[in-house]
């Protein structure tokens, strides 16, 4: 009797905080205020069971327990997806490994801003992964992506680099590949048709990698177009629940390496000494592995950080909240959460207009490189899964497709693409909870694309 009154003691206090930290959620929906009150109620009540008569505690506990489990249960296998944990994909590598294969981690340029490698002629700021190996990217609803990389570790075949003419392509993860593999996403989808797609994409890329990656790689191709893709959900402007709301630019910016690639002289000269640089990746990531063990308490920390953020939204009937304000009163709903942002957006715009006016340079100048080259400036505008819980666009919307507009850039834009389809949720590979494209996402991508490009 004792552990289960210290069970339902503890029971209430979850509750009760699983509730309290839900508050910016419970605001932005229809009805959030009486479920939040209605979880801190039966906080309350689990908490006083634990010093009532074992009749009263019966009387009380059994019937909040029958009607929270079937919601608990609920919000468990709607939570069951999540990220990959680091010794899933170290393991994934060593298996690959003890079958006679180079393999590596995928390992991204962001890394290296921070903890750039170190040569006789000085700091190195790579753009790409490993060449020649089995690369181990991500897990997501398709099981793990695992690729070849090039001769300078991007996510093409060599033959590619090869071909007479190219179509180049920019962008982070959602042109990387993640998390979906077997030639079905959108730059193998183009290379079907253009055996010169050459996919220059690089997880958690911005628009500073994106215009360096221009700058390294351009002058070995041959270029019919040039594809750059941004993604609203980070690439300038971030949504978290920490607080942050500055994207990619932001940190790449406070990097004197990466902000140095608008000035027109600037080059590391990475594809020339691709030798140099193979040999210290390899040593880094080699290194980087074998730490791994060490490592088993920072993975330990995040992991219980994982279940605890699983647990707090469990209890806190998170994705019961959403799925009732939006059946509900989806208006007022989507509504509430644009105002909240839109305020958000108020508070920070000294900040954003800064990255707005860096944002606007790096596409002037990467609308001169590709000019120069007699290229076909292509801006593809990536939705995030939230754009379809909106009334309206993104905020920021207008600003970026005028700021590709006055760069001289076509715009493909996928945002109107998906929505005409009324069933936008469908092109992300966890529906409704987002995550990056499904099959269908870039099979829309890449027929978008191909109704604007010419006949190869």
């Amino acid at each position: 009797m004792i552990v289960l009154r210290i069970v339902l003691a503890a029971l209430g206090c979850l509750v009760a905080a699983a509730a309290l930290h839900s508050m910016i959620l419970v605001a932005q929906r229809p009805g959030g205020y009486a479920i939040f009150s209605l979880l801190v109620g039966f906080g309350a009540a689990f908490f006083a069971c634990a010093f009532l008569s074992p009749t009263r505690m019966a009387r009380l506990a059994i019937p909040a327990l029958t009607l929270l489990l079937p919601l608990w249960c609920f919000e468990t296998l709607k939570n069951v997806d999540g990220p990959q944990r680091p010794g899933d994909k170290l393991d994934l590598v060593l298996e690959l490994r003890r079958e006679g294969k180079t393999a590596f981690p995928a390992v991204y340029p962001a890394s290296y801003q921070f903890f750039p490698l170190s040569s006789d002629s000085g700091e190195i700021y790579p753009l790409s992964g490993i060449a020649h190996t089995k690369t181990v990217f991500c897990e997501e609803a398709n099981g793990w992506m695992v690729y070849d990389s090039d001769h300078l570790g991007f996510n093409n075949p060599d033959n590619a680099w090869t071909q007479r003419q190219h179509i180049v392509v920019l962008g982070d993860s959602f042109v990387h590949g993640a998390c979906l593999g077997g030639g079905r996403i959108f730059p193998d989808l183009l290379r079907k048709r253009y055996p010169g797609t050459i996919n220059l994409g690089m997880a958690d890329n911005g628009p500073l990698a994106m215009l360096a990656g221009l700058v390294e790689y351009l002058p070995l191709l041959n270029p019919g177009a040039v594809i750059w893709s941004y993604y609203e959900g980070n690439d300038l402007y971030h949504r978290s629940g920490r607080g942050e709301w500055r994207g990619d630019l932001a940190r790449e910016s406070s990097v004197p390496a990466m902000a140095s690639y608008l000035a027109p002289d600037y080059k590391q000269h990475l594809a020339e000494r691709s030798a140099l640089l193979e040999e210290l990746k390899w040593t880094r990531l080699e290194a980087d592995m074998l730490s791994q063990g060490g490592k088993r308490a920072v993975v330990s920390f995040e992991l219980s950080r994982e279940i605890w953020d699983k647990l707090r939204r469990t209890l806190g009937l998170e994705k019961t909240l959403v799925l009732l304000g939006g059946l509900l009163r989806p208006n007022e709903a989507m509504k509430a959460a644009n105002e909240i942002e839109d305020e958000r957006l108020k508070r920070d715009v000294p900040v954003l207009s800064a990255d707005m006016l860096l944002f606007q340079r790096i596409l002037d100048r990467a609308g001169q490189l590709i000019s120069a080259r007699q290229a076909r400036p292509i801006f593809l505008y990536l939705p995030s899964v939230e754009a379809y819980s909106r009334l309206k666009g993104h905020p920021l919307k207008s600003q970026v497709l005028n700021a590709a507009r006055n760069a001289g850039f076509e715009i493909v834009d996928l945002e109107e693409t998906m929505r005409a389809s009324g069933r936008p949720f469908d092109y992300f590979a966890f529906g409704r909870r987002g995550g990056h494209f499904s099959p269908l996402g870039h099979v829309t991508t890449a027929g978008a694309l191909l109704d604007i490009l010419p006949p190869p």
